[in-house]
């Protein structure tokens, strides 16, 4: 894999591109190798299970010998003038499942570590004002959730089902530019926290012809160790909410199917969403001015209608009419994880329909 990104204006920029100033050259050859395992255990215990597993990782770089004076094991930075790469990498899981006996109610318990290893233009490039950092280490998350699930009926007849769930995640050395020295300079670092903690609802609810289905989100989520890109912005220190990510989300829907005209599907479906905020004391522009959208309520609808002769099974006939009360809102925009920001608003489609021809063989 290449460091740097060559251009040329000739055919295979590989070889006929500029030189890179990468150093020890643009060409890096990373290897890796994982071992996982998992085990389940169904003890003297009606409804329970537990299972475990893990992945574990090993990753080396043999042309960036001289690049790392310490490599990763089990999440500590051992001394010394080791092969490049992260090292060894635990990615550790378990759940406890219960099946209440005689009750339709199963509770499920979960926990997971995952990494994400930063690519070799973060670690090495050199380009546009960049400063290498081979040191950079992967991005580690940690995520706790319990869930429980209460249904009854079959789909012979009245069926619904309940299901709610609360989690935590923590997500920790996501890379970032920053900037370095005098003059300037751009640096990939890994120093920043988010976490997450929320809960969910979801509802099920179908009868002969209708099926009406919702869900309800509450997240609240924190950042802290924000770097900026630019040079002229220092780095937030404090903790500040991730702008891209509204406190509560409703999601409704529902569909018609007559017994009688069974070649006919109404369905609707509605989105709230509350309000969010963004620039000055969020992560998305955080160095712009303040903007709170307003909370927004969006409606789609559709019509299908199905072949009801035998010789077109699979033929239908579709009219999908989104936002159908031409709502004016805005997606609140983007903040990468690497520190560039894109506009703190950006306006999304007003009403407009589709018509789809559709044959499923």
């Amino acid at each position: 894999a290449q460091a740097d990104y060559l251009t040329s204006s000739l055919p295979f920029p590989e070889s006929s591109g500029g030189t890179s100033a990468v150093a020890g050259g643009n060409l890096i050859r990373s290897r890796d190798v994982g071992l996982y395992g998992q085990a389940a255990w169904h003890p003297d215990i009606p409804g329970l299970w537990l299972t475990a597993g893990g992945r574990l990782d090993y990753n080396w770089i043999p042309n960036r010998r001289d690049t790392l004076s310490a490599f990763n094991l089990f999440g500590y930075q051992l001394e010394g003038d080791g092969p490049g790469g992260y090292g060894f990498q635990l990615s550790p899981r378990a759940v406890v499942t219960y099946q209440v006996p005689e009750l339709p109610l199963t509770v499920k318990l979960l926990f997971a570590q995952a990494f994400k290893d930063a690519t070799h233009f973060q670690k090495f490039s050199v380009t546009h004002g960049r400063v290498d950092a081979p040191g950079l280490q992967p991005e580690q998350s940690a995520n706790l959730e319990l869930t429980g699930r209460w249904q009854q009926g079959s789909a012979d007849s009245t069926f619904w089902q309940l299901e709610g769930g609360v989690y935590w995640g923590r997500y920790t050395q996501a890379p970032r530019l920053i900037s370095v020295g005098e003059p300037a300079q751009l640096r990939a670092d890994d120093n920043a926290e988010t976490q997450v903690l929320g809960g969910q609802l979801l509802g099920t609810l179908t009868l002969r012809e209708f099926s009406l289905w919702g869900n309800y989100s509450l997240t609240r989520s924190r950042t802290t160790g924000l770097a900026h890109a630019d040079p002229d912005c220092p780095p937030v220190s404090s903790s500040v909410p991730v702008g891209a990510i509204p406190l509560h989300q409703v999601n409704v829907g529902a569909r018609y199917r007559p017994l009688r005209f069974n070649w006919l599907t109404l369905s609707l479906r509605g989105n709230f969403l509350s309000r969010r905020s963004t620039g000055s004391g969020t992560t998305v522009n955080p160095y712009g001015p303040a903007v709170t959208s307003r909370p927004v309520a969006v409606f789609n609808g559709a019509l299908t209608l199905s072949s009801p002769w035998r010789a077109l099974t699979g033929a239908s006939f579709q009219v999908i009419v989104n936002n159908l009360l031409d709502t004016k809102y805005y997606h609140p925009g983007l903040g990468t994880a690497n520190g560039f920001h894109f506009a703190s608003q950006v306006p999304q489609e007003r009403a407009h329909f589709l018509v789809r021809l559709r044959y499923r063989w």
